[in-house]
């Protein structure tokens, strides 16, 4: 995996989702349509003002440069009812989902982050290679992904 720094402090997502599909940033953006700079909150602070990106447009963008994308939650839970919360005792083999390469969003020093990992090791477009055991990043989802069909039209 080649490592990509992210451009600016909004785009952690689309640059991570590029390090897994082995394009450059730009090319997510060009699938997405938008670069994430808008502000749409103008009385927030930076980065908090800006539309910035949601996890479905990277996976959308991974399908198109043909990637399925699925879902692993660190910590899943079940709400019954509203206030009714219980941990899911699902047991992953989470060294068997490191062995290949995605995403994974959570949190960081700053707020919500994302991350690319490939083969064990965590690729932080802030510019760190990551060292899961004693990493400030704390992961919610993992986002693992497989190729399914190569698009030369990407």
């Amino acid at each position: 995996m080649k490592h990509l720094i992210q451009p600016n402090r909004w785009s952690c997502l689309p640059c991570s989702t590029a390090m897994a599909c082995g394009v450059s940033v730009e090319k997510i953006y060009e699938i997405i349509g938008h670069c994430g700079s808008e502000i749409i909150h103008p009385i927030l602070d930076e980065p908090f003002c800006r539309r910035a990106f949601h996890i479905q447009e990277c996976i959308w963008a991974a399908l198109k440069l043909g990637f399925a994308v699925t879902p692993f939650e660190v910590s899943p839970r079940l709400a019954a009812t509203p206030g009714y919360i219980i941990d899911v005792p699902i047991k992953f083999d989470m060294e068997e989902i490191l062995k290949g390469w995605g995403i994974m969003t959570g949190e960081g020093k700053r707020g919500r982050h994302a991350i690319a990992y490939s083969n064990g090791v965590g690729y932080d477009p802030n510019g760190q290679i990551i060292d899961f055991g004693i990493s400030d990043f704390k992961a919610d989802t993992i986002w693992k992904f497989d190729l399914i069909f190569s698009n030369s039209r990407a």
